[in-house]
């Protein structure tokens, strides 16, 4: 099963790393997901939930984390989440 890797962190601490198959976002135009061979993207993040799933039949979130605002970037089968801890 495809995957790719993720890391998200807070200013100089990382909080989770893993591999996934699906994770959504709340992107400040919408939400969104990203997928193992998603097209490079970068896209600030808005008060919501980013949830991980890590296998493709999985209906609910292996984890999911509350937050207030971020950034994500997806490039090479990789994701970076950088969350700020503060509004």
């Amino acid at each position: 099963m495809p995957s790719f890797t993720f890391i998200i962190s807070q200013e100089d601490k990382m909080l989770y790393e893993g591999s996934a198959f699906l994770i959504t976002v709340p992107g400040i135009l919408g939400n969104l997901g990203f997928m193992p061979h998603y097209a490079s993207y970068i896209t600030g993040l808005k008060k919501g939930e980013i949830k991980i799933y890590t296998k493709k039949d999985d209906s609910t979130p292996f984890k999911i984390f509350s937050i207030k605002r971020g950034h994500a970037y997806f490039n090479n089968n990789h994701c970076l989440l950088c969350i700020h801890p503060y509004s």
